[in-house]
């Protein structure tokens, strides 16, 4: 198993061995470095475009918030002129004081537009819509009597239209439509769809009863308009609902507030949709009364802004919540990695110091064994693995140490010996002369005995080789004679 281990990280401990400290540390460092630094770099645009998108959407929610204003007070205008036109110069005043909170709103969604009209892209359509307004309050002027009511309310409603669909490219421009999360998804709906629709059904049908008030029958192609207007609003009314039941589950906190503003709204819409069909849609006579109709009537779309702006507000909070959360994440997790960043070069500056310092208290330990010097124990704080190596080679060092004494010690035992071989060789010399001399003297005897042994044994050799000659002859002579006895022998008997 350990072998196995071993192999799976040799080439690491290859890389690691050709590298001094630094570079290990900086290696070591950059495998951490660098995948941070390539998820904070896939990350944080996503974050930021996160945190861009609800600013943006908020920025849709404060725009659309003052162009409902515009819408209400327009809505309230094109009543009131109609009613004026019948006869009523009572609601003169209700015109004028209209008038006077649009230009307010004109003012308001100016500076707006100035501040965020690139962003929204909503400067060229916001100008049509000012200009057709002002052509309105124009040709308003001259409206006097029932044959303007017609032209009053077409193009009265020509620019609701035109805001409901400015509204929608505000939502649109501004990202409301594409909200990712369920909650604000529902409220951004219901603010710039179903109460908007909800709101223009309601003025219209108002402006349209206030026109036939003074009527004693109402026509099929009314009859008609009032039966879809009460559709289309109660169709509105269930998305509505529908809306904000998943609004208040996912979002608790909104529920009391906006729960109770959407019974409300439903309780006076319904009032006012049952007023018409009882008066307007089932009846074959005009039973409305033109003061209750106005009032039943704005009770209701006043009831429906209300819920509206309750909405914006609570889609404003969601948004600035979601903004300053994603904030606070991004903040925390770039504040996190930075002092992770901080200490991390901060232990390993320290960790390389560390290294550099036990590395450089044994290479001067190294230096002073080498020439010999005092040699102190190197004494570490620390308990890491180079602690351990810095133990070993202090054990080391105690041993070179005790070594090299008692190598001085045999070095001095040396010396000493070797004064007393020079003294023995002096000595033995002494003994080697004397008794070469007494051999040489032995030789030159020695020389003269042999010289002398040499001479008689020549002598000798002399004395033997006439023997030998004598003996040999006289043999010779007896191998003849017997030859020769032989021979006659031979003969006596033949």
């Amino acid at each position: 198993m350990s072998n196995i281990i071993l192999k799976f990280f040799t080439p690491a401990i290859k890389a690691m061995s050709r590298l001094r400290y630094f570079g290990k540390f900086t290696l070591i460092v950059s495998f951490f470095i660098v995948p941070i630094s390539i998820l904070l770099f896939l990350w944080l645009p996503s974050v930021d475009m996160a945190i861009s998108r609800a600013k943006n959407e908020n920025i849709g929610v404060e725009y659309i918030v003052q162009v409902s204003k515009l819408l209400r007070n327009v809505q309230q205008h094109r009543g009131a002129t109609n009613a004026f036109l019948i006869g009523d110069a009572t609601y003169k005043r209700i015109i004028l004081e209209r008038e006077v909170d649009i230009e307010k709103n004109i003012i308001d969604i100016d500076a707006l537009d100035a501040r965020f009209g690139s962003i929204l892209q909503s400067t060229e359509s916001w100008k049509d819509i000012k200009n057709q307004w002002y052509s309105i309050r124009e040709r308003a002027v001259g409206f006097s009597s029932e044959q303007d009511i017609e032209e009053s309310f077409f193009i009265h409603t020509s620019l609701t239209n035109n805001i409901l669909f400015f509204m929608r490219d505000v939502s649109e421009n501004s990202e409301l439509f594409l909200d990712p999360q369920i909650d604000s998804a529902h409220l951004a709906f219901i603010v710039t769809e179903a109460l908007p629709s909800v709101s223009e059904n309601l003025g219209q049908a108002r402006a349209m009863g206030m026109r036939i008030s003074e009527v004693e029958v109402i026509a099929t192609t009314e009859k008609y308009f009032y039966i879809n207007a009460v559709s289309s609003t109660r169709n509105n009314i269930r998305e509505i609902d529908a809306g904000i039941k998943i609004v208040a589950d996912k979002n608790p906190t909104l529920k009391i507030e906006l729960e109770a503003l959407a019974d409300e709204n439903i309780a006076k819409i319904q009032m006012f949709t049952e007023y018409i069909e009882s008066q307007l849609i089932a009846s074959d006579v005009n039973g409305i009364m033109k003061g209750e109709f106005w009032n039943v009537a704005t009770e209701a779309v006043d009831s429906s802004f209300k819920l509206q702006d309750a909405i914006y507000s609570a889609l404003h909070q969601i948004l600035q919540e979601r903004v300053d959360s994603l904030s606070l994440q991004k903040n925390a997790i770039l504040v996190s990695i930075l002092f992770a960043l901080v200490f991390a070069m901060y232990f390993y500056a320290g960790l390389y110091l560390s290294v550099k310092k036990i590395v450089f208290l044994l290479g001067q330990m190294s230096q002073k064994m080498v020439l010999r010097e005092s040699v102190d124990l190197i004494k570490l704080e620390a308990k890491d693995e180079l602690a351990e190596v810095a133990n070993s080679f202090n054990l080391a060092a105690s041993v070179i140490v005790k070594s090299s004494q008692e190598l001085d010690i045999a070095k001095k035992k040396l010396e000493e010996a070797n004064l007393i071989l020079e003294n023995e060789k002096v000595s033995l010399e002494g003994k080697v002369k004397e008794r070469t001399m007494a051999l040489e003297s032995l030789k030159d005897s020695l020389e003269t005995a042999v010289q002398q042994k040499t001479s008689e044994l020549k002598n000798r050799v002399v004395e033997l080789e006439k023997f030998e000659k004598v003996a040999v002859g006289r043999e010779l002579k007896m191998i003849e004679l017997k030859n020769e006895i032989d021979e006659l022998k031979k003969r006596m008997q033949v």
